[in-house]
């Protein structure tokens, strides 16, 4: 046997359709396996659950934010009742004492007479 039968040979089976469909199907389901396991891997795995858990974080961040905010507008509110309160106190101490005046004044004035 010479050495180009057995190129020919060679030649024949590697052009072959056969053989080029046995070499796609091989890639692809080297291809598939791969993506298979990337897909199915831990540290994909943990990545998802990590991202659930970010965007859990991130909607109670969110509410939390909202709710800072409301309480936020109700101790303005309060604030600004305490000051009217503190002058209204202010006003009635000042009131008191100078009916307490008064009424020591009117009290000697009876005594007197």
């Amino acid at each position: 046997m010479d050495y180009t039968d057995v190129a020919i040979t060679v030649l024949t089976v590697f052009t072959s359709a056969g053989f080029l469909k046995f070499l796609d199907t091989r890639l692809k389901a080297k291809a598939a396996k791969s993506k298979y396991d990337r897909k199915n891997s831990d540290g994909s795995l943990y990545r998802a659950d990590l991202k659930s858990r970010v965007l859990k974080l991130e909607s109670l961040l969110d509410m939390t934010m909202e709710d800072k905010d409301e309480l936020m507008g109700k101790i303005l509110i309060l604030t600004g009742t305490v000051e009217a309160l503190k002058v209204k106190v202010e006003y009635l101490t000042k009131e008191n004492n100078s009916l307490k005046s008064i009424n020591a004044n009117f009290s000697k004035r009876n005594f007197n007479n």
